[in-house]
């Protein structure tokens, strides 16, 4: 059995029950973001914030691309001098570790500018939501 739901006359317009608040004075739900690629397609309706958003994960990916370059970078200058290495065989390893870490290390500091951090993330949001407060975006 349905039971039909009754309102008084004050509270109903046309048989259904009118809304406290218009839709205009409800608060926003913002859309979070989790990284640079949701951002980019959460930005898609505005070219130029969107092109700031590509702009994250292109950096991103270039950042990902240096850090396995130098990885094998490292790796191929450890065993390089591993082999040059006359001595034991612990000595040759150590001397190639240490190489390996050396190049790797160096590399990664020197590379760890292009990944873009949560500043960078902040400021596209932050220029999305003051152009589009009916749409807004969170960290």
């Amino acid at each position: 059995m349905f039971h039909r739901f009754s309102c008084p006359a004050s509270d109903c317009e046309g048989g259904t029950e009118k809304s406290a608040e218009s839709p205009a004075a409800r608060p926003k739900v913002p859309l979070y973001v989790a990284s640079e690629a949701q951002l980019e397609q959460a930005t898609a309706d505005d070219r130029r914030i969107n092109l700031l958003a590509m702009n994250l994960v292109e950096r991103n990916n270039n950042a990902t691309i240096a850090r396995g370059v130098t990885v094998l970078l490292g790796l191929g200058a450890g065993v390089a001098v591993a082999f040059m290495e006359t001595g034991s065989t612990f000595e040759r390893a150590a001397w190639g570790a240490g190489t390996t870490a050396l190049v790797t290390g160096v590399l990664l500091w020197a590379f760890s500018g292009l990944r873009p951090d949560k500043a960078d993330i902040y400021d596209v949001i932050n220029e999305w939501n003051s152009h589009h407060p009916d749409r807004p975006l969170s960290p």
